[in-house]
């Protein structure tokens, strides 16, 4: 299986939704401070759940 991985950009009137407080780029409010990101397949997906399929790939954990 080749993993391959989607840019997602945002403009300066949106802005990235992220909930994963554990994410050293998690700020305030819920928002990522990434002016972009990139999502990846997980391994092992097809069963059809959200949490299954994709995940953020440019996740670093806040240390």
């Amino acid at each position: 299986m080749k993993l391959e991985k989607e840019v997602v950009s945002m403009n300066d009137k949106h802005g990235i939704c992220c909930k994963v407080e554990s994410c050293a780029h998690h700020c305030a409010q819920d928002h990522c401070d990434l002016a972009s990101i990139s999502v990846a397949p997980c391994c092992n997906c097809n069963s059809g759940k959200a949490e299954d399929e994709s995940m953020c790939a440019s996740y670093v954990c806040r240390g």
